[in-house]
């Protein structure tokens, strides 16, 4: 599992305390995902047991939402244009 995952899931205890565990069965899919990405995304994780992915470069925002129970969101932003995947 990659490194950034590994220290989130083994110190959870020292992310913001109303962050939740980090769900086990996302953070895999989060690794596989990073396994055929070109560039390493800034990772976070989130209140709910998620994770968040984010890459922030050449004027262009992209953030994947990995939740549990297999949801995932994203959002682009470049200068005006913004772009955001339907939330179910």
């Amino acid at each position: 599992m990659k490194e950034r995952i590994q220290n989130l899931l083994d110190n959870h205890s020292s992310i913001d305390s109303q962050t939740g565990y980090p769900d086990l069965d996302v953070a895999e899919l989060v690794d596989r995902v990073l396994d055929i990405l070109p560039a390493m995304p800034m990772i976070e994780a989130t209140t709910n047991g998620g994770f968040l992915l984010k890459w922030h470069s050449y004027g262009i925002d992209l953030e994947l939402s990995f939740q549990p129970h297999g949801q995932i969101e994203a959002y682009c932003q470049k200068e005006e244009q913004t772009w955001a995947s339907e939330q179910s």
